[in-house]
C-alpha cells in the first residue's frame, strides 16, 4: 500500500478516486490492527504482525488523505466520508498502547486542526466522548459506547480493552468491603465480557469466585 501511495503522489493524482483509495487503505490497516493484534513472529506467517509499522503507515496514510480533503474544500468540494476517517483518527489518539505511543495533546491539536462543522459531526463527538472515558478511566461509559461503535470503530477501541479492564478489577476490588462479593453477570456486563471470561480474569486478578445457593 505504500507504494501505491507513492505512486499516486508521483503522478500527481489527489481526484476523488484516490481519495477513495486512501480510505480503503486506511480501512485494511484498521481492520489488521484489529485481526492480527495477538500474532507474532512465526505464527501464521513468516514475518510475525508489526502493529507499530501498522499504525505508522496508517498514520501518513490518514495525513494524505486529511490534505486532499483540505485541497477538495478549498475547491469547493465536500467529501462526504471526511468525517467518518476524522473520527478514526481520533480514535488513534486516544492513549498510548502496544504498537503506538501518544503524547496527551496529541488529540486536542488534531481536533484543532479540523473544521468546526467536522468537530461537531457525530463520529468525531463519539471519538471524543471515548478518550474522555478512556482517560478518566470510565470503564462502563467506554463498554457503553464500545457496545454503540461500527465495527471499525470497535476495532481501533479494542487496543484498549485489556487496559480498560484491568483497571475496572482493580477499582472493583478497592472498593469491595471484606467478604463483600459482586454478581458476575453484573460485572460481565459492565466489562462487555462473556461470563466464563470475566471468571477467568476475575481469579487471574486475585478475586475469589464463589457459588451462591
Amino acid at each position: 500500500m505504500r507504494a501505491i501511495r507513492m505512486d499516486l503522489r508521483m503522478q500527481h493524482i489527489f481526484n476523488q478516486e484516490a481519495i477513495s483509495m486512501l480510505e480503503q487503505m486506511i480501512r485494511l490497516h484498521i481492520i489488521a490492527m484489529h485481526e492480527l493484534c495477538e500474532y507474532s513472529k512465526g505464527e501464521g506467517f513468516a514475518e510475525g504482525f508489526d502493529a507499530h509499522l501498522n499504525i505508522e503507515q496508517m498514520n501518513k496514510t490518514s495525513v494524505e488523505l486529511f490534505q486532499m480533503y483540505d485541497d477538495h474544500r478549498k475547491k469547493g468540494i465536500s467529501i462526504p466520508t471526511e468525517k467518518e476517517f476524522r473520527g478514526y483518527y481520533a480514535l488513534l489518539k486516544l492513549d498510548k498502547h502496544p504498537g503506538h505511543m501518544v503524547e496527551p495533546a496529541e488529540l486536542s491539536l488534531d481536533l484543532a486542526k479540523m473544521t468546526p462543522e467536522i468537530r461537531q459531526t457525530s463520529e468525531v463527538l463519539f471519538a471524543r466522548d471515548v478518550a474522555r472515558a478512556c482517560r478518566t478511566g470510565n470503564f462502563i461509559a467506554f463498554f457503553r459506547l464500545a457496545r454503540k461503535a461500527s465495527y471499525l470503530q470497535a476495532c481501533l477501541m479494542h487496543a484498549h480493552f485489556a487496559k480498560l479492564r484491568t483497571l475496572a478489577l482493580a477499582s472493583l476490588q478497592a472498593g469491595l468491603q471484606n467478604n463483600q462479593g459482586l454478581p458476575i453477570a453484573d460485572v460481565a456486563k459492565w466489562l462487555a465480557m462473556e461470563e466464563e471470561e470475566t471468571e477467568s480474569l476475575s481469579e487471574y486478578h486475585g478475586f475469589q469466585m464463589q457459588v451462591i445457593q
